[in-house]
């Protein structure tokens, strides 16, 4: 009896260890391969939009009304005068101005922007006060905003909170040469905007 039942209890322990070895992988089930969905999300995020900013540095790109000039020196650098006491800053304005683009407009309406002119005084007749305005065609303009330029070329800027566009068509930058309208001279090398927002 003895002997049977040790070899019960030896047939009941190896019965037991093939059953462990038979439900192991149940034990792994918890881990699933799908679990890999969440990394594929995380590539279908759209990517961030960078949108150039729009910068002139020719001098073809410049207008002018009357009572102020534009000529090209050196490169792309320009000289701009004004002879104007008190120029409007709304439309095209009534300084040298270059037109912003469709496809910029639409970009920059109803966001902040960055308007940046880099310009120097010139050594021989050179104005000790200009000014930069921002201007939609149907929605406002930032107004003239002052500077003192120096002889060495700096960057100047001002910030505008522009507007939403109706028909969108065209913004502008113009730049009033000499506050004191009297005719004195400013060298640009370049103006750019920049949504900023």
């Amino acid at each position: 009896m003895s002997r049977m039942l040790q070899l019960f209890v030896s047939l009941l322990f190896v019965f037991t260890l093939i059953g462990c070895s038979e439900e192991a992988p149940q034990q792994a089930e918890p881990k699933k391969a799908t679990e890999a969905p969440a990394m594929k999300a995380n590539k279908a995020l759209p990517a961030k939009k960078n949108v150039k900013p729009f910068v002139v540095q020719n001098i073809k790109a410049w207008k002018v009304v009357e009572g102020n000039t534009v000529k090209a020196e050196k490169e792309d650098i320009v000289l701009l005068t004004s002879a104007l006491n008190a120029p409007k800053a709304n439309m095209t304005t009534q300084g040298a101005y270059v037109v912003i683009p469709k496809p910029q407009v639409m970009e920059q309406s109803g966001k902040t922007v960055l308007v940046t002119i880099e310009a120097a005084k010139p050594k021989e007749n050179g104005t000790s006060e200009f000014a930069v305005a921002f201007s939609t065609a149907e929605v406002g303009n930032s107004g003239w905003k002052k500077f003192t330029p120096t002889e060495n070329f700096t960057s100047y800027m001002f910030k505008y909170e522009v507007p939403k566009c109706k028909k969108c068509n065209q913004d502008f930058i113009g730049v009033w040469a000499d506050t004191k309208g009297s005719g004195k001279g400013l060298l640009v090398k370049s103006v750019s905007v920049k949504t900023i927002n």
